[in-house]
């Protein structure tokens, strides 16, 4: 089976550049072509002439296929960012890029920034800084495999 630019939708399984991925977000470029996004890996032009495989056919819209995959199938992680009510939120930090030094991690960025002058105004040569951010990601077992009836 295989998708076109026309036909690909969120949640497709797709190969590109030899490895399955699924399709996060879609967006339309100029010429008819789509730019996919994927969760874990650079996005892909799809231009509009293109195909790409996938594994199987699509499930109804709201259904899944009925067969399992044969006993003893491996079953691969997925990987998200962290949503859950237990995650840790998401922080950042100015780092100098001259001595090392960071400003507290906090869920502002303005902070970072604030303590970056104030450390280039104390520091007059230290003028590169990196903005480090913390965001908590997930791994949990991806759903069995499964096959059309």
């Amino acid at each position: 089976m295989s998708v076109n630019a026309q036909t690909i939708r969120i949640g497709d399984v797709v190969r590109v550049r030899g490895t399955f991925r699924v399709v996060r977000d879609l967006r339309s470029v100029p010429g008819g072509g789509r730019l996919l996004v994927f969760t874990n890996a650079r996005p892909f032009r799809l231009n509009p002439a293109a195909t790409l495989d996938t594994p199987g056919p699509r499930a109804a819209p709201g259904r899944s296929p009925q067969r399992s995959a044969p006993a003893g199938a491996p079953r691969s992680w997925q990987i998200a960012p962290g949503s859950d009510d237990d995650a840790d939120p998401v922080t950042q930090a100015m780092m100098c890029r001259v001595c090392g030094l960071t400003s507290p991690q906090t869920e502002s960025a303005h902070p970072g920034r604030v303590w970056m002058l104030e450390h280039a105004g104390k520091n007059p040569t230290h003028r590169a800084y990196h903005q480090i951010t913390r965001t908590p990601w997930r791994a949990t077992l991806a759903p069995s495999p499964t096959t059309a009836p």
